[in-house]
């Protein structure tokens, strides 16, 4: 079973140097705290500032997760305050962990709204998408895991409906 720490705080900041894919400077931070025994929630705060745009993105943030034995069960929303109306995205997520310390996981999720990961201006204007998410993050030995994830997003941008199958493969090595 996953720890559910008293309180974890995370502050990250990151730049890409490919400026049309990726904003080209992002910023956030995200506070978890314990709320009872197995729960936990988090608010958290996201800066982009894309390339050609007048003014920085910002996301907010708000989670609510529960840790039944080896189970996780997470609900969470993303809101992109507007001039007209908020993009919201909205997101379910299940995973079930394993192994001799409990950190390896299979889980799955479902999210509607925009995508959560805002790579251009145009990934916060398409608000109609559908997105579900298969994962596995598995130890392998002490310094070596195995990550997995297959998604398939369905998305109304402009007159058409876009669907974009992803398949990530990667090894993870710990020094």
């Amino acid at each position: 079973f996953p720890l559910a720490y008293s309180v974890n705080d995370r502050f990250n900041v990151g730049g890409s140097v490919d400026n049309t894919l990726y904003p080209h400077r992002r910023m956030g931070a995200e506070l978890f705290e314990s709320v009872g025994p197995h729960f936990e929630a988090s608010g958290g705060w996201r800066r982009l500032q894309f390339t050609g745009a007048p003014t920085a993105t910002t996301i907010w943030t708000a989670s609510i997760a529960g840790y039944p034995g080896r189970w996780m069960l997470l609900g969470r929303v993303y809101v992109a305050p507007g001039d007209t109306a908020d993009a919201k995205t909205y997101v379910a997520q299940v995973r079930r962990y394993a192994g001799v310390d409990g950190t390896s996981f299979v889980g799955g999720s479902y999210s509607r709204g925009w995508r959560e990961e805002a790579r251009n201006l145009g990934d916060l204007e398409t608000t109609d998408s559908d997105t579900v998410r298969l994962e596995a993050d598995l130890a392998l030995g002490r310094r070596l895991r195995l990550a997995v994830a297959g998604t398939v997003s369905r998305q109304d941008a402009f007159a058409d409906a876009l669907v974009q199958r992803t398949l990530r493969v990667g090894l993870k090595i710990a020094f």
